[in-house]
């Protein structure tokens, strides 16, 4: 686990920055999707796998 700060962009976004480690380990690009869920206390990012 590693800590990551919240980014506020333009407007009401926010954002969080990937650890390179967990971008090379998921092949996650710009475009990627990803599915955003919360489980209990805990925001969970899931990749979608393209097929």
């Amino acid at each position: 686990m590693s800590k990551r700060k919240i980014n506020q962009n333009s407007g009401n976004r926010i954002s969080v920055s990937i650890p390179a480690y967990l971008r090379d380990k998921y092949d996650l690009k710009k475009g990627t999707t990803v599915d955003v869920t919360d489980d209990g206390n805990s925001i969970v990012i899931t990749p979608i796998k393209e097929q």
